[in-house]
């Protein structure tokens, strides 16, 4: 009976330490209500790739990105995002990029999460950029007067930095480095069933011994 017992408690005590950290927000520009300019759209174009800047507010772990678009003219076309470092004023390495493959017809957010949970330097810029291989997206700007650097290039050539310009509305995410991790409710009933279960053994142990 004893080692049912102890790997029950050995099991909850994992599952406590594998819970996630809290997400944090990195950068947003969104306003109340994550409201953005519906009436003040970029438009990515199969021709021409759309990239922003954001500065990371602290070490983090990736965890993910929004951004206000639609398909232009009602259409849903796919839309590749991308998150790059920055190399002398323009977007440089990919650190990870994210399909959409149907873009909503109407004003919308869209969202996804990072696999590859790349560290984004705190007081580092890096740049979110939008591809749009099929047909063209509309990005909507921020409604709160966001300004920052942007660039854009032909698809495969390279980037052309064009100074500060209102932004896209969108929003990155992750998780601080080195945060606590905070275990699920269900994570610490269950490591509370193990420990109630090793003190009934002792305690049965005890009483048939005396």
């Amino acid at each position: 009976m004893k080692r049912p017992v102890m790997r029950l408690l050995t099991l909850a005590v994992i599952l406590a330490c594998t819970g996630q950290a809290k997400a944090d927000v990195i950068f947003s520009n969104f306003g109340p209500g994550d409201s953005f300019d519906a009436a003040q759209p970029t438009t990515v174009q199969p021709t021409l790739d759309f990239a922003f800047a954001f500065t990371s507010r602290g070490n983090f772990l990736l965890d993910g990105i929004e951004l206000a678009v639609m398909g232009s003219g009602g259409s849903t076309p796919p839309l590749v995002v991308s998150v790059a470092r920055d190399a002398g004023g323009v977007p440089g390495e990919v650190l990870e990029s994210f399909l959409f493959p149907a873009v909503p017809p109407s004003p919308a957010i869209i969202g996804a999460a990072s696999v590859a949970r790349p560290a984004l330097a705190q007081d580092t810029q890096y740049w979110l950029f939008a591809q749009a291989p099929v047909s063209d997206v509309e990005w909507f700007l921020n409604s709160i007067g966001q300004t920052g650097p942007h660039a854009d290039r032909v698809p495969g050539g390279p980037w052309r930095a064009l100074g500060q310009t209102t932004e896209g509305a969108f929003r990155i995410s992750g998780t601080p480095q080195g945060a606590a991790v905070i275990p699920e409710p269900s994570t610490m009933t269950l490591l509370g069933l193990g420990a109630l279960g090793l003190l009934g053994y002792g305690w049965r142990r005890r009483k048939c011994a005396g």
